[in-house]
């Protein structure tokens, strides 16, 4: 991953972090999109970062470089066997 895209990934995940109101203002800016129930994707640059939100708690489910319009089907079924773990416990 290049020196730029790292510092990208680590902008957005701190503005999740610091930021109370840092979840709403990446989906305002078309930065983050909802992809099904639960299941979110942060778009810095072209990684993604697949997330899900539980209990005022953002878990980091997947990361990937992204090479097409479409996310693979790959991709969101290790999100999503992840997130069954964590909702399920």
């Amino acid at each position: 991953m290049s020196q730029k895209t790292k510092k990208k990934v680590t902008r957005a995940l701190e503005r999740i972090e610091k930021e109370q109101d840092g979840l709403a203002n990446l989906f305002a800016a078309e930065y983050a999109k909802k992809l099904e129930k639960d299941l979110y994707e942060l778009t810095p640059d072209r990684v993604r970062i697949l997330f899900t939100l539980k209990d005022s708690i953002c878990w980091l489910l997947h990361i990937f470089f992204k090479k097409t319009n479409k996310t693979p089907v790959k991709e969101l079924n290790v999100a999503r066997e992840r997130k069954n773990f964590i909702f399920n416990k």
